[in-house]
């Protein structure tokens, strides 16, 4: 737009500068902004002191807003990334609800989303990445049943009393005990592997029977 009087084109500029004024730089990535903050300063100085200001002078002015405004460039959506973040540190404020491995390893997968947020501005692509990375992490947290250490206790208080048991009894009882042992330290368990071998153990120690008595 080239305007030869210098109030039109003083008017002109006022103009651009008001519309691009009421941008909210956070909507725009930090790289592609600065540019629009630069023009905007340079268009503010000649509408701030219009007197000293020549036709060239608001020209370049409003020169550099307009491709300022061609420059500009959505930044990425973070604020997914944060509202994620804190989801799923709700979810785990309580974490002795939980497999301790299951915890840690999403508590890795939050530690390396703040550091992306603390990095610098990260790419779209990073952000999608991150946070289906939280929500598999969140989604693999493993509840400890209810009864999980009750059931636990009673087959290890058998288990140190064995001779007062039927052996064969016992012996798919130690199993069984192992057998939640080895899928409780597996740091891949699912929570149907764990409800599973929960649920088996409590059922096997319902099975230890004691000898017959002899009259």
């Amino acid at each position: 737009i080239a305007v030869d009087p210098l109030p039109g084109t003083l008017a002109v500029l006022n103009t651009f500068y008001q519309k691009f004024a009421s941008l909210v730089p956070s909507t725009y990535s930090a790289a592609s902004w600065q540019p629009m903050a630069d023009a905007l300063a340079q268009a503010n100085g000649l509408l701030q002191n219009p007197q000293n200001a020549t036709v060239d002078a608001a020209q370049a002015a409003l020169n550099a807003l307009l491709a300022a405004e061609n420059g500009l460039q959505f930044a990425p959506a973070t604020s997914l990334l944060r509202e994620t973040i804190a989801l799923a540190q709700a979810q785990i404020a309580q974490p002795s609800q939980y497999v301790r491995a299951t915890v840690n390893r999403l508590d890795q997968v939050l530690a390396q989303a703040n550091a992306l947020l603390a990095g610098g501005e990260p790419s779209q692509e990073q952000i999608t990445a991150m946070v289906e990375s939280i929500v598999n992490a969140t989604s693999s947290l493993v509840y400890i049943p209810d009864n999980l250490e009750s059931t636990r206790q009673a087959a290890e208080t058998i288990l140190a009393n064995k001779e007062q048991y039927i052996p064969s009894t016992v012996a798919a009882l130690d199993e069984s005990l192992n057998q939640l042992q080895a899928v409780y330290a597996n740091p891949n368990l699912s929570q149907a592997e764990l409800d599973q071998a929960t649920a088996a153990l409590a059922a096997q120690t319902g099975e230890v029977r004691r000898p017959a008595s002899k009259e």
